[in-house]
């Protein structure tokens, strides 16, 4: 069920799904120098560039839109496939009716 939570992007969801969705719409706001300053103190720090490359492209100063669209794409497929699951085996199966004769 917190998969099936996650794909969510309605206003009213707080999820993976709307988080990506409000980076595509606003990708401007994730900048390379905030991220950066992430990783002050960090002994990751000589990494901070080429991990900010994995969702913005060499060199750019913010996030690609069309990365974290593909990503969104990725994670609603994949996240389909546990919905059907959890739509075929754990929702409640219909009652059967009694048969017996209730003379």
């Amino acid at each position: 069920m917190g998969i099936r939570r996650q794909i969510k992007i309605d206003n009213q969801s707080i999820s993976l799904g709307r988080l990506l969705t409000e980076i595509i719409e606003r990708p401007e706001i994730i900048t390379r120098k905030r991220f950066i300053e992430m990783y002050t103190n960090s002994v990751s720090k000589r990494h901070a560039d080429s991990d900010f490359d994995q969702f913005a492209g060499k060199g750019s100063s913010h996030v690609d839109p069309n990365i974290i669209e593909k990503d969104l794409i990725r994670l609603r497929t994949n996240g389909k496939k546990f919905e059907d699951y959890a739509d075929k085996k754990l929702a409640p199966k219909p009652e059967k009716s009694d048969q017996r004769d209730s003379r």
